[in-house]
């Protein structure tokens, strides 16, 4: 431990104000020039320690390496260091990836080094034998399919009035985002079902005409009027969405899976009075899983519902068994892909190679099968595919690029 020296005393306080974000330029280059040094190695752990306990307490920290912490702040700061401190109020509820930013540890397989904010330019590919190719990551690409069956491709298409539906205009803004606004006062307009869905390696944004706003993972679709009318709200969703319910204590919104087996009466909903959550219903993962950050909703079926707390998650079987819920969700790690990152939460190689296939477009085969390794962390999603293969490879797991194919070597 730490005995108390200046230097010692001087970089605890640099680190702290560091993984709060909220260190001054000055205070930045004072921190990078100690750990450049290794300067106060005991404090730096002990420090390192203690937020790493206060965040993933379960897991002891791994040996820190002076080095690695000084190549992973100085990546993690880059060009966007000033804007993002700007930005630390909103990113304060993140720590847990900042903290694992300035580790820059190997440990159950996987290197965090991660950059909050506006995206680096793309690193050339380095050589490797067994990449002959690299596959950059996803963007905002979706296709609108009108009620009349006519598709807007929307990462294509020009900003401004796409279509008029139901009596609502269709716009896509400038920042990409799609909204549906009031049109012609047309009171025999009859509402309409439009559909968005996003590819493998897409993700969008959409605003539908009651103010709830929706963020679509990739290879997700999601099937909506064009106007709410009668007693509820009600949608169809498959894949992964994120929503902010507007509030409409009256008219009640609804969330129905599209790719869930049974009859209508046995279907299990998501009943949201407004609120803020996560839902990921891909169909090869087996698993409905709902993470509430805020408000109250409720999951089932005609025979009964569970209520949902803020912080809890529930699951259910596709097949459709009953629900499970579970208190103390990591809310972080459900919404990560909305924010930027791959969030690995004791996972397995299938089920991190499900996530990157999804956002890479990739086919993966996987060949002499050895020990289940489990892997915890985080990547952010704006990587090429070779440099998140790469940070996988210190794990022992071993990869091959070939265009679209991937080979994962157990």
């Amino acid at each position: 431990m730490s005995n108390g020296s200046p230097d010692d005393i001087r970089l605890k306080y640099l680190l702290e104000k560091y993984l709060a974000n909220s260190c001054s330029q000055e205070e930045l280059d004072l921190l990078l020039a100690s750990v450049s040094q290794n300067a106060g190695s005991d404090v730096l752990r002990s420090t390192l320690e203690a937020c790493w306990e206060e965040v993933r307490g379960e897991k002891p920290i791994p040996e820190v390496d002076a080095a690695a912490l000084y190549q992973a702040i100085l990546q993690r700061e880059g060009a966007s260091g000033r804007k993002r401190r700007l930005r630390r109020r909103r990113l304060a509820r993140y720590r847990v990836v900042a903290i694992a930013a300035v580790l820059a540890i190997v440990t159950w397989g996987i290197l965090l080094i991660l950059r909050p904010g506006p995206s680096a330019p793309v690193k050339p590919v380095v050589a490797h034998s067994r990449f002959k190719n690299d596959v950059q990551p996803g963007g905002n690409k979706a296709v609108l399919v009108l009620a009349n069956g006519q598709s807007i491709v929307l990462d294509s298409a020009n900003n401004g009035t796409l279509a008029m539906q139901g009596g609502m205009k269709v716009v896509k803004l400038n920042n990409g985002q799609l909204v549906y606004r009031a049109g012609k006062n047309d009171p025999e307009s009859a509402p309409v079902f439009n559909t968005i869905s996003t590819p493998r390696g897409g993700q969008y944004e959409l605003v539908l005409q009651d103010g709830t706003r929706i963020w679509l993972n990739a290879e997700s679709s999601i099937r909506f009027p064009t106007v709410f009318t009668g007693k509820d709200r009600s949608v169809e969703l498959s894949g992964e969405a994120y929503f902010e319910v507007a509030p409409r204590a009256s008219n009640p919104f609804k969330i129905y899976m599209l790719n869930q087996p049974g009859t209508e009466k046995g279907r299990k909903e998501i009943d949201v009075l407004g609120t803020k959550f996560n839902v990921m219903a891909y169909e090869e993962e087996k698993m409905v899983k709902t993470t509430l950050l805020e408000g109250a909703i409720a999951i089932g079926d005609e025979s009964g519902k569970d209520l949902m707390k803020p912080g809890q998650q529930s699951e259910w079987q596709q097949a459709g068994s009953g629900v499970k819920i579970t208190d103390d969700a990591d809310i972080d790690a459900a919404v990560a892909w909305k924010n930027g990152f791959f969030s690995f939460d004791r996972s397995d190689i299938r089920t991190i190679m499900r996530q990157l296939s999804r956002w890479y477009d990739l086919r993966v085969t996987y060949k002499d099968a050895g020990t289940e390794k489990t892997f915890w962390g985080g990547i952010q999603k704006d990587l090429p595919l070779s440099d998140v293969l790469r940070i996988l490879e210190k794990s022992g797991v071993e990869f091959s690029i070939d265009g679209k194919n991937v080979i994962v070597n157990m």
